[in-house]
């Protein structure tokens, strides 16, 4: 699912409910959750070996050319 998930709590609620109901999986914006660098960093500051974190900063980039159009509707 794009961002965002609904306009309002309860559109975001019934979503919810359908995905349960039909037995899927409603994911909002999952894709650097899963990202194996992401994941590894995660491991890292959990674990301790980077210490103790007291900020993070991080910039998205990419090496393809933007995109001139996108399907996304609002």
């Amino acid at each position: 699912m794009e961002k965002p998930l609904s306009l309002t709590v309860k559109e975001g609620t019934e979503l919810t409910e359908l995905t349960e109901k039909n037995r899927l999986i409603l994911m909002v914006g999952h894709i650097l959750n899963y990202h194996p660098a992401i994941r590894k960093l995660k491991e890292m500051i959990t674990s301790g070996a980077l210490g103790k974190i007291q900020y993070l900063y991080s910039n998205r980039l990419t090496l393809r050319k933007p995109r001139q159009q996108s399907r996304v509707r609002w």
